[in-house]
Order: C-alpha cells, then structure tokens, then sequence
C-alpha cells in the first residue's frame, strides 16, 4: 500500500484529474446497499445452522465482524461473531455461514468479472452467464450443508463413531434466494464501475477490465482471510492483472484506483455499520 501510495504521489496531478466526489459518493452508496445484502445472506446461512439464534443477534454479529476484521483480521471476526451469537450451535453456525458465505461470494463475485468480460464479445453471452450465475448462486444459499459437513467430520478417526443430531435447517424461500444471489451479483460490480466512471472519470473502455482485476482482486483478498480485509493482497493481485490488460494503464493511474477502491471499501464498512447502530437504536426507542 506504500508504495502504491508513493507512486500515486509522483503525480499529484492525476489525482486532480481523477476525482470525482458526487460519484465516489455514489460507489459508496451502491456499496452499503450491497453490504446490507450481503449481512441478510449471512443471517440467512447462520439461520439455516442455527434457527434458534434471533435476527437481530444475526445481523448483529455481521456488523460488529466488519470492524473486527480490519484488525487484526478474520479470525477476530469470527470470535466476535461467535460470542454475539452465542447460545447452541453458535460454533458450528458461525464456521459454516463464514464458509458458506465466502463459497457463494467468490462465486458470484468471479462470475461477476467473467459476464463483464464476456460483454465485451455478446450482449446475449453476458446475460446467459449471468443467469447462471445466479442460478447456482441462489442454489448455493439453499443448500443445506450440514449432511456434507456430517460426513465430513466422521472422516476424522476420533469422531468416526460420533453421531451428532442436526436440527432441520430452515429452508430460504426461492424469491428470497434468487435476490439475494442477484444483488451479490451486481451490486459490488456496480460500486467498483461508479467508482472508475463517475468518481475517477476514466474511460468505459478502461473502466471495463479494470473493474474485472478489482473483482478479482476482491476475491483473492476473501481467500487470504489470515490478512486483515485482505488488506495488500487485494492491491497487489489487482496491479499484477492490470499488467496483463492489452492495453496496460500506468502505474499512477493503477496505483490510484487500488487505493480509491481501498477507501471505498473502508468508507463502505465505516457507513454501513454507522447506520445498522443508528437504525438498531432507533428500533429499540421505538419499542420501549
């Protein structure tokens, strides 16, 4: 991040050239909403492990995990998690909505860039990927886990005898899941294209693939989850793709779309949890 930072430095005047705040507004904006549908989808998963923990908790546990996991990192997250949802199969429930999550976010996130690409060559290619995409998204949500995770466990000598009795899981409706699947599929593509376009001015053209190496960046950075937010990873997958795009853009330029889209992500995180307490206070005057 330095020295991405350093070689942002070396020309102030692009940074001049390349900010926009109405329009890194908007990103933030597209990004909080899509976070918020990211937290439903984890109450979701929690849910289906453990039916008894309330929704509130559930969310609750999302929130305060994307302020925990800047430092020192997702294991922290997931502490804090399990001591917020606390209550049986609070354990189980907080590991297999994490794992659940990261497997349906990387996938929609990958398929994500893949439609973007993909639009570059048939409009009509683009939405079939799209729509199956969304498709296995939403079967991903759906499943239940718990069996695989069963069989799993007893492939381990000392559990082979163990027989653990799983609740039902509860069934996410189909609408539910399918919009759920789609705004994890658009919405974080989105903010990243309003940040290049509108909040930095740069070229459809250029924005395109850029915004095909930020998701998956993303996705590398959600795979490195022993790095806080996957801060350093993400920037450094992100400027390694960009030198593979046909038509490489510079380093200033590379330098400063990794390190807005840092503080995007951030303000995003910061934004969204300052309205979930705002929002969870307000309910509790209300209901008093």
């Amino acid at each position: 991040m330095a020295w991405l930072l350093s070689q942002l430095l070396r020309d102030p005047a692009l940074l001049k050239s390349h900010f926009d705040m109405c329009g890194a507004l908007a990103a933030v904006t597209v990004g909080v909403i899509g976070n918020l549908i990211v937290a439903i989808a984890f109450s979701d998963m929690v849910s289906k492990s453990a039916p008894s923990i309330s929704f509130e908790r559930r969310i609750s546990a999302y929130y305060y995990s994307q302020l925990a996991k800047y430092i020192p990192g997702q294991i922290a997250a997931l502490l804090i998690q399990r001591s917020i949802l606390a209550g049986p199969r609070a354990s189980t429930a907080t590991i297999m909505s994490n794992v659940e999550l990261m497997i349906i976010s990387c996938w929609l996130c990958g398929s994500a860039a893949v439609v973007l690409l993909a639009h570059t060559v048939s409009n009509a290619g683009a939405m079939f990927i799209a729509v199956v995409a969304v498709a296995i998204g939403t079967w991903l949500i759906r499943k239940d886990w718990q069996p695989v995770v069963q069989q799993l466990i007893r492939l381990i000598p000392r559990y082979r005898t163990l027989h653990h009795a799983y609740p039902e899981a509860q069934c996410i409706s189909l609408p539910r899941s399918i919009a759920l699947s789609t705004g994890m599929l658009v919405l974080p593509t989105a903010s990243s294209y309003i940040l290049l376009t509108l909040g930095m001015n740069i070229d459809y053209t250029a924005a395109l693939p850029l915004t095909v190496s930020l998701m998956l960046a993303w996705v590398a950075g959600v795979l490195a989850f022993v790095f806080p937010a996957g801060i350093g990873i993400r920037e450094l997958v992100f400027y390694l793709l960009g030198k593979t795009l046909a038509s490489t853009p510079g380093a200033e330029l590379m330098a400063e779309v990794a390190i807005a889209s840092r503080l995007v992500h951030v303000l995003m995180d910061i934004v969204g949890v300052t309205l979930f307490f705002a929002a969870r206070k307000l309910y509790s005057r209300l209901n008093r």
